[in-house]
């Protein structure tokens, strides 16, 4: 039908199609030369097509738009890692060494290492991941984190975890709670990582509380540990490191445990591809399990507190069968 005819069409009739209208379209002469000039450009007849298409990255390379990160990685053979070195266990630099380490940081060097690529590491601060993630300022997180929903509207979550996080409160000295409900009350203070899953979960449990967003786990143990807070929410990872400074458990079993795990640009499906079945193999492997225990299990485990390794589930069901 005439309404359906593409622009492109038009102007790559012959001279004896379109007389119907000719009276009508020499009228509009002067216009139809500024419209020609755009249909030209969308049938494909400029010089110039492939440079729009093209992006640049943070590295300052232009690479074409349709290119995923995952090629460019092979093929520079390099990866940067946008990382929050201020997490020991899970992520920190090594005090003798000064390069990073961790549990995160470990299993990212094996991920750099499935692809043949050099690790170059990019310190953010954990708020920031996210929004650099998003701008580009580095390839793929090299750290994990909770995938929420707010979260993933920047950025694209692995669909296999990196590792898991039960989650619990401590209290300062003296204050000798019971029971957790007793923190949501207009005069208890309660420290957590400002972003984190546990400051999200915290206005949920304890509506009524302060809460003190503070920039790392460590500034937040701290106010807990001088009573400036009087609660500490906190990942399983910190549980050794807050019992050392002398906060009490209120409750043995963990408040709630999430998924951590790596985040990269949307849209980018075989950089997604790659990490998610990366993880998927690392977990049946038992690699995962193994650097937990090594970084993070054996420091808490004797402090009472479960932990839980990432261990493939379908395998794990088949030994329990």
């Amino acid at each position: 039908m005439d309404h359906d005819e593409t622009a492109c069409d038009r102007t790559q009739q012959g001279p004896d199609q379109g007389q119907k209208g000719r009276s009508r379209r020499q009228m509009l002469m002067a216009g139809a030369g500024t419209v020609l000039a755009g249909t030209l450009v969308g049938c494909g007849l400029t010089s110039n097509d492939d440079e729009a298409g093209a992006q640049t990255t943070s590295g300052g390379e232009s690479v074409p738009a349709s290119e995923s990160i995952l090629e460019r990685i092979k093929r520079d053979k390099k990866i940067r890692f946008g990382v929050d070195l201020a997490f020991e266990p899970l992520q920190y630099r090594d005090p003798k060494t000064k390069e990073p380490t961790g549990y995160a940081v470990e299993v990212s060097k094996l991920l750099a290492e499935a692809l043949g690529a050099k690790p170059e590491w990019v310190e953010v601060p954990f708020q920031e991941l996210f929004a650099a993630q998003a701008a580009g300022r580095f390839d793929i997180a090299g750290i994990a984190a909770v995938n929420t929903p707010e979260r993933a509207q920047q950025v694209a979550f692995a669909y296999a975890p990196t590792f898991l996080e039960g989650t619990y409160l401590f209290q300062r000295k003296g204050l000798n709670l019971t029971d957790k409900s007793q923190l949501n009350d207009s005069g208890i203070t309660i420290a957590v990582l400002a972003g984190s899953a546990q400051a999200n979960t915290a206005k949920l449990l304890f509506p009524k509380a302060k809460l003190k967003e503070l920039a790392d786990d460590v500034s937040a143990m701290a106010d807990a540990e001088t009573g400036r807070s009087d609660a500490l929410f906190i990942g399983d990872y910190a549980v050794a490191d807050a019992k050392a400074k002398g906060l009490a458990l209120i409750e043995p079993e963990p408040v709630a445990t999430a998924w951590n795990t790596y985040f990269m640009p949307l849209g980018d499906t075989p950089l997604h591809q790659f990490v998610t079945v990366f993880l998927q193999n690392k977990a049946s492997d038992l690699t995962l399990a193994n650097l937990w225990q090594q970084f993070v299990a054996s420091k808490i485990d004797r402090e009472g507190v479960r932990s839980a390794p990432v261990r493939d589930p379908y395998l794990v069901a088949a030994y329990a069968g």
